[in-house]
């Protein structure tokens, strides 16, 4: 009986928890805007570090679903979604040409996608006009990259990466593989999907690293990202 008064205040505090998250959105938002007027922050931060927050946001709003759902695949995806704005939010606001590689990024990640989608089209047989078209985006996107001083072959820049660099890669390999487990076909999503005991002891924890991760970004951008002084 006492583990399963335990379990259900688990669950009540994260249901509160989660309930204020979502109540106080639009704080998240406001502090998205003090971005945006930053004084102190790089252009490429200021647009940057607001998109993350509504990303964030939008991973929220599928926590709280999984949470009212019980699923543990929509619980662990957005978690892990969570986890990894509070690294790239870190990571953009460090410093400016961070932010700039960041931003790039974005580039040399759709590079990797057009080269994938033309090894499709040649493997999927005589497609002229898609592979047609994929030639012109991959020509339009050369000259871009080229605009912006990007390297042929510079290398795609992951979470792993940039939590190395911010000198938090031991979290990374710890809440990272386990959050991912959530994330995928693996055999112990499936298991908890058909096991109430599995999820009423993995579900709280899937939402509380989730909402943990999410309020270390909120807190994490508003110190680097000061209110404007006010004028009397």
């Amino acid at each position: 009986m006492e583990s399963t008064n335990g379990l259900d205040e688990n669950h009540t505090l994260i249901e509160t928890w989660l309930q204020v998250s979502l109540e106080k959105k639009p704080v998240a938002y406001e502090l998205a805007n003090r971005v945006r007027s930053s004084t102190v922050l790089s252009p490429r931060q200021r647009q940057l570090v607001p998109e993350v927050v509504e990303h964030a946001l939008s991973a929220l709003d599928l926590l709280s679903a999984g949470w009212t759902k019980r699923q543990a695949l929509w619980v662990g995806s957005a978690a892990r979604s969570l986890y990894e704005s509070k690294v790239v939010a870190s990571y953009i606001l460090r410093s400016e040409i961070d932010a700039d590689r960041f931003y790039q990024d974005g580039l040399i990640d759709i590079r990797d996608i057009f080269s994938s989608l033309a090894a499709q089209a040649s493997s999927l047989g005589d497609l002229p006009d898609f592979k047609r078209l994929i030639d012109v985006l991959k020509s339009e996107l050369a000259q871009v990259m080229a605009t912006q001083k990007i390297a042929e072959s510079a290398n795609y820049l992951t979470v792993k990466k940039m939590a190395k660099q911010l000198g938090v890669a031991p979290d990374y390999d710890l809440v990272y593989q386990f959050l991912s487990k959530f994330s995928h076909s693996s055999a112990v999503t499936v298991l908890t999907r058909g096991g109430e005991t599995w999820l009423s002891l993995i579900l709280p924890l899937l939402a509380w690293i989730g909402l943990k991760e999410y309020q270390l970004m909120l807190a994490d951008i508003a110190e680097k990202s000061p209110p404007l002084a006010r004028t009397s």
